[in-house]
């Protein structure tokens, strides 16, 4: 740990750390708490970069109510949050359920960063209710809150620590010193100033960039003067905390900035969150966003009132900072700064708005949660707008319903409210219909709720293998989306076609499914145009549906003519390899193994190119390679490559029918390859998830593929009781099998559970021979 804190140039609290490692194995819950700029965020952001782990930052400054917590956690996590957010029961369960999904790769941690706002806010009980289920029920997950009040979860303790931070030691305090001011010679006074920075790593940074400024306007001496008037100007307000009088030595700091800086430093507070160069240029209008970064936010920066994230680029004022601007500097022509904040938000919305329905979809999310304390301030900024600027709400309130709706619920009346009468007061006919359509939109949003809660239930029902009541589940939806002609429910209606299609490809009603795939597929085109990763995603769902009709040449067709769609409309990396993938099983089917091969390099390369390692990808490709080289005769590269295949799904999958399937593949190449100990350790792993995929999926057929392989070996070892076993657990899942074929009417999974039964009859009468 001491040498990633030297590594990245973070100095003092060694013996922090250590304290708080302490706990680390044991402990899912942190509370770490201390005044303000004493550097509780920093400390544990530095901390986490020690750990293996994916870090999820919800900031929390001004946030007083839960489920607005709540919906900045949704964001950050890119998922959508519940309409029903008031209702804890409701509500906690697809959190919970999201972030068990997402702990499964590596250990996750959510920091609360800046709670203090909700803590002692009106809601602090739900608040931490909803912090206390998810530690009691995701095991993977750590939570950290950081804050200047200490919270207590009594009935966490086992798994619970709080850590006060407190003021660096002496010790810390030098050595941080020495960081911020390498070169200036303190001489008789650097116990002094060690003294009077009262070990605040803030004050110690902005003590060392005045002292090394280059145009240095005060000497080693004249410092210590400026601390001790400080002191004695804090010392005079009794009636002030003693965390409160701190704030008049970081004013008299913020003074010696000249006039301009000091200008631009009050207008950047109007933005009450984090901010771009790009958002500061609209608010200075000093030039371009070049000259913003280069004349007035870095003289700030190098002077430490501003902060700045280079992870995500953006900057920010120090919180306590925040305060001292606002109760000592005045915002200059304030009329005009709101102007400027509202233009420039407006901005900033609507382009999230833009991207959110579109492939970029997480990175608007990542940017919501990130903006979303600007976007509130957007919205109350209607109360103070004028005939000149209220042309701004109007263009939020047209273009920006689906996200107020969605995660800005609790602003979302008022706004609407005040644009309608700011459209009464201005008499514009034009703007009151605009936002009589928006309040129309919120409405229709509501019902296409119930269109896609529907539709996210049949899901979940056929991945089940329910699929007759998946049908009747995705129909609701349909008739739900298919009354409205607003874009939301134009995709869902698509959406919910595709999706009826695809169950009945499942069910082998072929027919059935071509009413479905090919209107979708006309809509997509009709919607999207011909070029379009929705319209590349419904001609790989035809070529699915003629590949399992046994027409593989046919099938190849439509992946090719999808794959293609997909590259010229730059679709997802993701998307594409599993094109490739349906490709390339195709040309497998039709014996045309070199063009096979060729697609699943090409899919290898995208791969490759990727910044993010792509597990799913690569598992999928290992596995389309093994079932080539199966096809070939291969026997020996095919087990390579569903070996392959199985160490990578091992780490995302371990209980899926996915990974059972991979299994089973793997023990049939070994099989194959007369590696028969090696065969019968694999396909026993691989029956051991029977109960958990049948649950899943009742109708898959894996185990009784993975019974066969064992029955073979046993056979050809001369392992009598184990074949017979195996073959009475082939002869069970027919049975099971064939009541839940007869309730899903499924007639060519039938015929197959009867071409099954004549080999068992076989297989038995061979025995009494």
């Amino acid at each position: 740990m001491a040498e990633h804190l030297r590594s990245c140039q973070f100095v003092g609290r060694l013996h922090d750390f250590q304290t708080l490692d302490k706990y680390w194995s044991g402990n899912r819950l942190f509370g770490i708490y201390g005044i303000r700029a004493v550097g509780k965020s920093r400390f544990v952001e530095e901390y986490l970069k020690t750990k293996e782990c994916g870090v999820t930052n919800v900031d929390l400054v001004g946030t007083q109510q839960t489920n607005s917590a709540y919906t900045i956690l949704c964001a950050a996590l890119h998922i959508e949050p519940s309409n029903d957010a008031d209702d804890g029961q409701i509500w906690i369960a697809p959190l919970l359920e999201h972030l068990n999904d997402c702990s499964e790769e590596k250990p996750t941690v959510i920091v609360f960063d800046n709670a203090e706002d909700i803590i002692e806010g009106p809601t602090k009980d739900s608040f931490m209710s909803m912090i206390s289920e998810v530690v009691k029920n995701c095991e993977k997950v750590k939570i950290f809150i950081t804050s200047t009040t200490r919270v207590l979860f009594t009935q966490l303790g086992k798994v619970y620590t709080s850590q006060k931070l407190e003021p660096l030691s002496q010790a810390d305090t030098e050595e941080l010193l020495k960081f911020a001011a390498p070169n200036v010679d303190f001489g008789p006074y650097r116990n002094v100033i060690i003294e009077l920075s009262e070990g605040l790593p803030l004050l110690i940074l902005m003590i060392g960039s005045e002292l090394t400024a280059v145009s240095r306007q005060i000497s080693v001496r004249e410092m210590v003067n400026l601390l001790l008037n400080c002191r004695l100007e804090a010392l005079s307000h009794v009636q002030y905390s003693d965390e409160y009088r701190v704030g008049f030595v970081y004013k008299n700091f913020i003074k010696r900035l000249a006039d301009i800086y000091q200008e631009h430093l009050s207008t950047l507070d109007y933005i009450p969150g984090s901010f771009n160069a790009m958002e500061a240029e609209g608010m200075l209008e000093v030039g371009s966003v070049a000259l913003t970064k280069h004349n007035a936010l870095r003289p700030i920066l190098s002077r430490h009132v501003l902060n700045y994230d280079s992870n995500v680029q953006r900057f920010n004022i120090q919180g306590i900072l925040r305060e001292i601007i606002k109760s000592e500097f005045v915002v200059k022509n304030l009329p005009e700064v709101r102007r400027r904040y509202c233009k420039t938000f407006t901005a900033v919305m609507k382009e999230i708005c833009r991207i959110m329905g579109t492939s970029e979809y997480t990175k608007a999310m990542s940017e919501f949660a990130m903006e979303q304390p600007n976007l509130c301030k957007l919205m109350k900024e209607v109360n103070h707008t004028k005939e000149d600027t209220y042309h701004f709400f109007i263009e939020v309130a047209s273009s920006c319903t689906e996200l107020i709706e969605v995660y800005m619920a609790n602003d979302g009346q008022q706004f609407y409210n005040s644009c309608l009468s700011l459209a009464e007061q201005y008499g514009r006919q034009e703007d009151k219909a605009i936002v009589y359509m928006a309040v129309g939109s919120m409405e229709t949003l509501t019902k296409v709720r119930y269109s896609t809660l529907y539709q996210k239930l049949g899901w979940n029902i056929f991945k089940q293998g329910e699929c007759e009541e998946a049908i009747k589940l995705y129909k609701k939806s349909f008739d739900i989306s298919n009354k409205y002609t607003d874009d939301i429910s134009n995709i869902l209606t698509l959406q919910t076609m595709g999706y009826i299609g695809v169950v009945y490809v499942v069910l082998g009603n072929f027919d059935e499914a071509e009413k479905y795939h090919f209107p979708t597929l006309r809509m997509c085109e009709e919607k999207h145009g011909k070029i379009h990763p929705k319209t590349g995603n419904a001609y790989n769902r035809i070529g699915l549906l003629f590949d399992q009709r046994g027409n593989a040449l046919k099938g190849l067709e439509y992946f090719q003519e999808g794959l293609e769609i997909k590259r010229k409309a730059k679709a997802p990396p993701i998307s594409i390899v599993y094109s490739l993938s349906n490709v390339a099983n195709s040309l497998k089917v039709l014996d045309r193994f070199d063009e096979a091969h060729a697609v699943v390099d090409e899919a290898f390369e995208i791969l490759e190119r990727q910044d993010i390692y792509m597990l799913d990808g690569y598992s999928l490709m290992f596995n389309t390679r093994g079932k080539i080289y199966a096809r070939q005769g291969k026997w020996t590269e095919a087990s390579t490559a569903f070996n392959k295949t199985v160490e990578i799904t091992r780490l995302v999958e371990q209980s899926s029918y996915i990974y059972m399937k991979r299994l089973v593949n793997l023990a049939e190449m070994l099989e194959k390859c007369h590696r028969f100990k090696s065969c019968l350790e694999v396909a026993s792993e691989a029956i051991a998830l029977k109960s958990e995929t049948t649950k899943a999926l009742p109708h898959n057929f894996i185990a009784i593929e993975c019974y066969q392989c064992m029955a073979r070996v046993h056979n050809f070892l001369g392992h009598t009781a184990d074949y017979v076993n195996a073959l009475l657990e082939i002869d069970k899942e027919c049975l099971r099998l064939e009541k839940v074929c007869t309730a899903q009417y499924n007639e060519m999974e039938l015929e197959r559970i009867d071409q099954i039964r004549e080999e068992l009859d076989e297989q038995f009468n061979e025995l009494k021979m």
